[in-house]
């Protein structure tokens, strides 16, 4: 069945407002109302984290297996369904991983890395002078693809910005390079993914539009499009073919025109309110509390051009605003076992509130970090230690870390004993004691370690000074606190979606965002749009750190 005009509606939801919830529930009335299977419904958002929380919660509802929904179904990024859809294999697909970089260096014929802006985003990034025209030039290329405009203006943006551009005629060259190379090996990166899908083709003049590549899915019957302010005018139009499909009868856009920060990749909320759509404003945030809502809003009324206020009601529990001087005082200020967010507007800012926390053997990890694997092995290690048992999935972990030999003692564990592990050849052992060990691979000298408490020394070197972190942190507040932390440390940037009780906001910034911010009102708009996000990260507790030298977060002034 063809639905040419499919119903269509918009859900604004500001800061903590419970859009999960709110889509979820709409997705479970659409399938009621309409009668549909789970693979009927269709899921894509931006970040695979997004993609797993719905799925999750999803499948909870609706009695299924996630796998129905991912791999069978179409709980999808939208990069991977334009990839699933035009038969694009992942070996040619160009990402910001080590080896994407590495292929574009070589292929280009220039000195390049991965690294991060001031935002925390993954950039290519020079590794010597020669290489900078080349890593402003395919970034700027990325952008201009993205935003569905023309190179040369991207470039002329970034000269009025004072950034330090190369010559139109030296980066045009670089592009003809990456693109030529890329046909040549038969690559593509993200852009020309989506493009292929939208039905869009690049020159440097501008693009242009063709047939779109692949099919769209079969058998949705509803689209929902998840953090939609964040689009691009690219994934606009690859959004808006899926929600032309055949058999769609409903779309649901979600998201906050006020927390669109992602400019910089080409994101904007203008595609999301462009739309034709039906309007809903979720009326109360569940997050944030009165004075820690009143500042959100407090940020966004700065703006120049487009602040309206959407009347959501606020939290009804109790909330405050602190001040701190400088991260020795806000640090001082929290609690170590309470959930706690400490966001800083460029990544730099975070070494100095890591040293402190480090300092006072506070644990702490990054927010999004996958490193617990190493911790839980710590943690196994030293439970043996104190007599106690552990379970088998953490002393596998702990098996991960330890080398074979130690240079003081020669073999600690059995030949192959590592490789066993790793192999899952001991998964029958389901609970683990200090007895046991002699029958899991351990020799005696590796076993005495453990009851020495010296087994830091059997770690591998790279595993050796994080795990005497981990257990300054075990001393003082305990081993499970270690190992699983309730303080992270994140840019603005990446806390988008996070939230937690007590939230340290630095408002240190950089010269070259408070330069733009001042001589650009689109740039001072999203800097307004960043502090509302950062703000409202906070469910109890907003600790506004003035950290600040010269250069700060555009915060309001009254707080």
């Amino acid at each position: 069945m063809t639905f040419d005009n499919p119903r269509v509606e918009r859900k604004i939801g500001g800061a903590g407002t419970g859009k999960t919830r709110a889509v979820l529930a709409d997705m479970t009335r659409a399938r009621e109302e309409l009668g549909l299977e789970p693979e009927e419904i269709a899921f894509s958002t931006f970040t695979r984290n997004g993609r797993e929380v719905m799925a999750r919660r999803a499948a909870e509802e609706w009695g299924c297996s996630e796998d129905r929904l991912t791999r069978h179904g179409h709980f999808r990024t939208t990069h991977s369904t334009a990839l699933r859809q035009t038969g694009v294999s992942k070996e040619q697909l160009l990402t910001d991983d080590k080896s994407s970089v590495e292929w574009i260096a070589n292929n280009v014929g220039v000195d390049l890395g991965a690294g991060e802006d001031d935002d925390g985003n993954v950039v290519l990034a020079a590794k010597s002078r020669d290489s900078t025209d080349a890593a402003y030039a395919i970034n700027a290329w990325n952008l201009a693809r993205n935003r569905l405009e023309k190179f040369d203006d991207i470039l002329d943006e970034g000269t009025e910005r004072g950034d330090s551009v190369p010559s139109a005629a030296t980066a045009r060259a670089i592009v003809e390079a990456y693109e030529m190379a890329k046909r040549a090996d038969d690559r593509v990166d993200f852009a020309d993914l989506l493009g292929r899908f939208a039905g869009v083709g690049f020159d440097v003049e501008g693009f242009s539009r063709r047939a779109p590549e692949g099919e769209t899915p079969e058998g949705i019957r509803m689209l929902c499009l998840d953090e939609a302010q964040d689009a691009s005018a690219l994934v606009d139009l690859a959004c808006r073919r899926l929600a032309r499909a055949p058999g769609v009868a409903r779309c649901l856009l979600v998201g906050d025109n006020f927390q669109s920060i992602y400019s910089f990749g080409g994101g904007s909320a203008k595609h999301f309110l462009a739309w034709d759509a039906e309007q809903s404003t979720m009326p109360q945030s569940f997050r944030c509390p009165a004075p820690i809502l009143a500042f959100g809003e407090d940020c966004l009324r700065q703006m120049y051009q487009g602040y309206w206020d959407r009347q959501i009601a606020p939290a009804s529990h109790d909330g405050q605003i602190e001040q701190a001087g400088d991260e020795t005082d806000a640090i001082a200020a929290i609690e170590p076992g309470k959930s706690t967010l400490i966001l800083a507007r460029c990544g730099f800012t975070l070494s100095r509130y890591q040293r402190e926390l480090t300092r006072r053997s506070i644990p702490f990890a990054m927010l999004g970090q996958r490193d617990s694997s190493s911790r839980r092995g710590f943690r196994a290690l030293w439970r043996l230690t104190n007599s106690e048992a552990v379970l088998n999935e953490d002393l596998a972990a702990a098996i991960e870390v330890i080398r074979v030999s130690s240079c003081l003692t020669g073999d600690i564990l059995e030949d192959g004993a590592k490789a066993a592990w790793l192999r899952g050849d001991y998964a029958s052992w389901d609970i683990i004691r200090p007895f046991d060990l002699e029958h899991l691979g351990m020799l005696p000298a590796m076993i005495k370690m453990i009851v020495d408490d010296n087994w830091l020394e059997a770690l591998l070197p790279r595993h050796q000074a994080q795990a005497e972190k981990w257990r300054a942190s075990a001393r003082h507040f305990g081993a499970d606190l270690a190992t699983e932390p309730c303080v992270h440390l994140s840019t603005i940037h990446a806390a988008k979606g996070a939230e937690a009780d007590t939230v340290v906001l630095s408002t240190e910034s950089c010269r070259r965002i408070a330069r733009n911010s001042t001589h650009f009102e689109a740039h001072h708009d999203e800097e307004c749009r960043v502090a509302y996000v950062a703000v409202t990260r906070a469910r109890e507790r907003l600790i506004v750190v003035e950290d600040a030298g010269r250069d700060r977060i555009l915060l309001p002034y009254d707080y």
